[in-house]
C-alpha cells in the first residue's frame, strides 16, 4: 500500500516539473519571437523644401514632362508624378500629385507647401498626404510611411559632384554657368554676369537662381551620354570645360629678374664711362 502511494506521489511530482518545464518553455519562445519581430522604423528628415521643387524633364520635352516617383520596398503603393498645379489648370494649388495604376493615370489631387517643409493635401482633398525631402530626389509620405525616389540616372549625392566646382560653356563661348562647392554659382551671358545659388531640383533639372532678380532664375535639363552629364538650355548646350593650367610664375620671375639686372648693369657701365670722359 506504502509502494503504490510513493510511486502516486513520484507521478504528481513528475507532472507538476513536466508542466513546469513546458510553461517556461513557451515563455521562452515567445519572447525571443517578439524579440526577433521588433524593427525599427526609419526617420527621414526634411532637408529640401519642395517650394523650389522641379517636377523634372524628360530629353527633348516640352517643359511640361516630370519624373516618376517611385514606391521603395512598398509593392502595395502606386508611382506617382508631382507636376505644377498650373500645368494642370489648377491655380489655387502649388503642386498636382497624379497616382500611375496599371491602366495609366488614376486620379489627382492638389497638393500645397507648408511652414515646416512638409507637402500635404489641401483642406477638402480626399487624399491624405504628408511628404517631405530628405533631398529633392527622395520624397517620404509621413502618413504611409512610404519612401519614394526619382533617381533614375545618378543618386543625389553623385549628381551634386558631377557638377560641384565646374564650369559648363556653350560652343559660342558667349555663355557659361561656374558651380562652386558652396553652392553659390555665376551666370555669363553676353557680357553681362549674374550671382546667384545653384541646386539639383530634379532628376533631370539643375537649376541657377539669381540673388537680385528671379526672371534671370535658369533651369538647366540634365543630359546624360557616355561621356558624362552635360546641359541644355534654351536651344544651346553646355558642355564641361577643362580647368586652365597656372602659368609658371617662378620661371617668368626669373627672367625678369635676369633681363632687369642685365640692364641695370648695362646703364652703370655706361655711365661709369660717361662720367671717367
Amino acid at each position: 500500500m506504502k509502494k503504490q502511494r510513493r510511486i502516486a506521489g513520484f507521478k504528481k511530482i513528475l507532472t507538476i516539473l513536466l508542466c513546469a518545464a513546458l510553461v517556461f518553455g513557451l515563455a521562452g519562445c515567445g519572447g525571443k519571437k517578439k524579440a526577433g519581430g521588433t524593427t525599427k522604423t526609419p526617420t527621414y528628415q526634411a532637408e529640401f523644401d519642395p517650394y523650389y521643387l522641379h517636377p523634372g524633364l524628360a530629353e527633348g520635352s516640352d517643359w511640361t514632362t516630370a519624373d516618376v516617383w517611385y514606391p521603395v520596398d512598398s509593392p502595395d503603393s502606386l508611382p506617382m508624378y508631382l507636376t505644377y498645379g498650373y500645368d494642370k489648370g489648377y491655380d489655387d494649388c502649388q503642386f498636382v500629385i497624379t497616382w500611375i495604376d496599371a491602366e495609366g493615370y488614376d486620379y489627382a489631387d492638389c497638393l500645397t507647401v507648408v511652414e515646416n517643409m512638409d507637402l500635404v493635401s489641401m483642406n477638402g482633398e480626399e487624399l491624405d498626404v504628408d511628404f517631405i525631402f530628405p533631398d529633392p530626389l527622395t520624397a517620404y509620405d509621413k502618413e504611409s510611411k512610404t519612401l519614394y525616389s526619382r533617381a533614375n540616372y545618378l543618386p543625389y549625392d553623385q549628381l551634386v559632384a558631377a557638377f560641384s566646382g565646374k564650369t559648363f560653356a556653350n560652343g559660342r563661348g558667349n555663355a557659361s554657368f561656374t558651380f562652386h562647392d558652396d553652392r553659390s554659382a555665376v551666370q555669363t551671358y553676353g557680357g553681362q554676369t549674374y550671382e546667384g545659388t545653384w541646386e539639383i531640383t530634379a532628376d533631370t533639372v539643375l537649376s541657377f537662381f539669381d540673388r537680385n532678380d528671379a526672371s534671370y532664375d535658369n533651369h538647366l535639363q540634365i543630359l546624360h551620354d557616355r561621356e558624362g552629364v552635360y546641359l541644355y538650355a534654351d536651344s544651346d548646350y553646355y558642355y564641361p570645360q577643362e580647368t586652365a593650367e597656372p602659368e609658371n610664375s617662378t620661371g617668368a620671375g626669373d627672367t625678369g629678374t635676369d633681363d632687369a639686372g642685365e640692364a641695370g648693369s648695362e646703364e652703370a657701365g655706361d655711365g661709369g664711362e660717361e662720367a671717367a670722359a
